[in-house]
């Protein structure tokens, strides 16, 4: 179980590109860097896009971020259980990859569940 926010995915974007798009790729695929990633209709060096994501230093707003990819999703935090976007979730269950049990619950959720829970085993 751990905390993950929208500030917390801000600072640590470039990492997680690199990994997605470069450390894999080299190491898994056979890929060579620079990758091409879709953004929209046109072609992106995924490099061109690390560089610019290291250029924030940690520092880059999700607008930014998003500008930057093209996309929010790098940055999007939201809860599995009311589809709302927030700013920090819980995530509980295994440890998150592509196909795992795993739930990210916002703190309003969390609350609704432990009174649900606090009722139930009375």
């Amino acid at each position: 179980m751990y905390v993950l926010s929208v500030s917390e995915k801000c600072k640590d974007v470039a990492k997680r590109w690199r990994r997605q798009y470069y450390a894999p790729a080299i190491k898994e695929w056979g890929w060579v860097w620079p990758l091409s990633v879709e953004r929209g209709k046109a072609k992106i060096s995924a490099e061109v896009i690390y560089d610019k994501l290291v250029a924030l230093k940690g520092k880059g707003t999700p607008e930014e971020i998003e500008k930057i990819i093209g996309n929010s999703s790098w940055t999007d935090v939201s809860c599995d259980e009311c589809d709302r976007d927030v700013e920090v979730v819980v995530t509980v269950g295994e440890k998150e990859d592509h196909d795992t049990r795993t739930a990210r619950l916002c703190l309003d959720c969390l609350d609704k569940a432990v009174r649900l829970a606090t009722k139930k085993g009375k």
